[in-house]
């Protein structure tokens, strides 16, 4: 199993946001053209996240598909939005899971203020 890469798209928004962490790219000829770009796998960022700017996504199961949540911690506590957490692909759920972190993780990286 290959561990799947970002979209460009998010890939392009993460290196916007300071990610420049070192990421390798198996040789294949749909990935030549993008060896010059950073493209990480996803857990590559979600941990980047987690370990650099306190986001937290974790992924779970619903009736039509996938639904991601997304927890950012400061200083200790959770910040809250409205009284929720941010829940992403509620109204329209994503049908696999690596879908539903890509979305999350655009989401994650579109919260750090640069």
């Amino acid at each position: 199993m290959k561990e799947p890469l970002i979209k460009f798209k998010t890939s392009i928004i993460a290196r916007e946001k300071g990610f420049n962490l070192p990421c390798e790219i198996e040789d294949s000829d749909e990935l030549s053209y993008f060896k010059d770009f950073n493209i990480p796998t996803q857990s590559l960022l979600q941990k980047w996240l987690r370990e650099k700017h306190n986001i937290h996504l974790s992924i779970d199961t619903c009736i039509n598909g996938y639904i991601c949540y997304l927890k950012k911690r400061e200083i200790g506590k959770l910040v809250k939005r409205g009284n929720e957490f941010w829940v992403i692909g509620d109204k329209n759920p994503p049908k696999t899971y690596e879908e539903s972190l890509e979305i999350g993780l655009q989401t994650a990286l579109n919260l750090i203020e640069i």
